[in-house]
């Protein structure tokens, strides 16, 4: 948050990453590397970012097979629970 309010691109309301969305990408990185040092995790967060094909999602959990914009019965949305272990 620091690095990038300092730079000049913290903040969803012009248009870049939020707090939220920094969240996410640190926690995917910490996903990725859970036993690595910090400083090894900046570093790696820089250079997996800066490659990353950003016409992909970043995702934290895998998507579930079916979608909610196609075909998926109503009382099957109903049943659908989060789980995050």
């Amino acid at each position: 948050r620091s690095w990038a309010k300092i730079r000049g691109v913290y903040s969803n309301v012009i248009g870049y990453l939020g707090g939220i969305n920094w969240a996410i990408l640190v926690a995917k990185i910490c996903q990725l590397y859970p036993n690595n040092s910090p400083s090894a995790l900046v570093r790696r967060f820089f250079m997996m970012w800066a490659q990353w094909d950003w016409n992909r999602p970043v995702l934290l959990t895998r998507m579930p097979a079916f979608s909610l914009f196609v075909a998926t019965p109503l009382e099957k949305v109903f049943e659908m629970q989060w789980n995050p272990l």
